[in-house]
């Protein structure tokens, strides 16, 4: 499944480096028709080979088995510690940045909420199950609904001085929170980020809690943390 997601990548790699497509104030290029093409051929490649693999995992009564009532983590607990992104889904909270915040192409795009309440391994794994398919549609919205136009608006030479911004997306560990101040000349004085691990590490070790060590790797990986990400 990894390389049909990949595939789409293809056409922006060149002698042997990748291209970068972001820059500040937009993208660095448009798409032009055969990259958009290549894109599209490459979503329905993607969908295919999750249709035909996802059952293999949660249509498997063994793998259900073990995920099912492993490293559960109560709505209630999750509510408590703001537990946020899929983790915090499968543990019955309903946020999603992209609903609550307006930035870019949301919440107008923002997808349905796939929510689950018994907060197991296996419903962190329904829930992610859940998002690929609305993050294949979003993709497939975009694509057939690009505008024309520039791909880049001017960015100052110096941020407003004396200011606080902050940006809230949703990241696919859940929430991501970056604030940035500027000094009296328009120049940064603080960066900080926040990211979703800072808040999921307390629902990991909560949910390990009267598991066996056997289950540590299957409660760890359905969280799926950064250790980078929380010393931010």
């Amino acid at each position: 499944m990894s390389s049909c997601s990949l595939r789409s990548k293809d056409a922006h790699i060149a002698r042997g480096r990748v291209e970068r497509e972001d820059t500040a104030g937009g993208v660095a290029r448009d798409l032009d028709d055969s990259l958009r093409s290549a894109m599209e051929r490459g979503l329905t490649a993607l969908k295919r080979s999750v249709a035909a693999n996802i059952p293999l995992v949660l249509d498997n009564p063994a793998v259900i088995d073990r995920m099912e009532g492993t490293g559960r983590l109560s709505p209630g607990l999750a509510k408590d510690f703001g537990i946020v992104g899929p983790a915090g889904r499968a543990s019955g909270v309903a946020y999603d940045a992209r609903q609550v915040f307006a930035h870019g192409a949301y919440p107008a795009l923002a997808p349905e909420l796939a929510v689950r309440t018994s907060g197991d391994v296996l419903a962190r794994a329904q829930i992610k199950v859940d998002e690929i398919a609305c993050s294949i549609g979003i993709i497939e919205t975009l694509l057939s609904t690009l505008p024309e136009g520039p791909t880049r608006i001017a960015i100052p030479d110096m941020l407003p001085p004396s200011r606080v911004g902050v940006g809230i997306v949703e990241a696919w560990r859940g929430e991501l929170i970056h604030w940035v101040t500027t000094d009296e000349n328009g120049a940064i004085a603080r960066y900080s980020i926040k990211d979703p691990s800072l808040n999921n590490w307390t629902g990991l070790a909560i949910c390990v809690r009267g598991n066996l060590v056997a289950d540590f790797p299957l409660c760890n990986k359905s969280f799926n943390l950064s250790y980078s990400g929380n010393d931010l």
